[in-house]
C-alpha cells in the first residue's frame, strides 16, 4: 500500500483508500509512518490526500518521533490551510510522547491567541487541549521553560 501513496499514476481515490487502510493496519510500522510523513511534508500533494495522511498518521504514529515532528512542522507551516492544521493538532495530542512535550508547548503556544480563537476556534481548542495535556504531565519548571522558550 505504501507504493500506491507515492505512485504518480495512481488516482487520488485509490491513494485515499491506501492511506486510510494504512491507518487501520499499520500501527507502529516505520515504513508506513515514513511514507505518511513524506506525503504530508510534500507541498504538491492535494490537501484532501494530505488530510487523509494526517488522520492515518494519528492512528499509527503513537509515540513515534518522526510522526510527532512532522505534525508539529505541519502545524507551524504558514502555507498549510487551517483545517489541515486543526486535524494535525488533534492527532498530535493523541500520539504525543513525554520527551517531546517541551518542543510541542513551545511550538503551539503561539496558537493560544485571540486571533486564533476568533479565526479558528477549533484549532485554538485543540492546541489548548494538547498544551493542557503537556502541563499535566510535565514538571512545573520544565513547562515554564518551554512556555517562555528557554528549553
Amino acid at each position: 500500500m505504501v507504493e500506491f501513496i507515492h505512485n504518480q499514476n495512481v488516482g487520488n481515490s485509490i491513494k485515499h483508500l491506501a492511506i486510510e487502510s494504512l491507518g487501520e493496519i499499520a500501527t507502529g510500522n516505520k515504513d508506513a509512518i515514513n511514507a505518511l510523513v513524506d506525503l504530508i511534508r510534500n507541498q504538491y500533494v492535494d490537501k484532501y490526500i494530505k488530510r487523509s495522511g494526517v488522520l492515518s498518521l494519528g492512528k499509527i504514529g503513537t509515540e513515534n518521533e518522526t510522526a510527532i515532528n512532522a505534525l508539529v512542522e505541519l502545524i507551524v507551516n504558514e502555507k498549510v490551510d487551517k483545517y489541515t492544521k486543526d486535524i494535525a493538532v488533534k492527532n498530535l495530542g493523541e500520539i504525543l510522547k513525554y520527551e517531546y512535550m517541551s518542543r510541542v508547548v513551545t511550538a503551539l503556544k503561539a496558537y493560544l491567541s485571540v486571533e486564533t480563537y476568533n479565526n479558528n476556534p477549533g484549532q485554538f481548542a485543540h492546541c489548548y487541549s494538547v498544551i493542557w495535556k503537556c502541563a499535566q504531565n510535565m514538571t512545573y519548571p520544565k513547562f515554564y521553560k518551554a512556555w517562555i522558550g528557554k528549553d
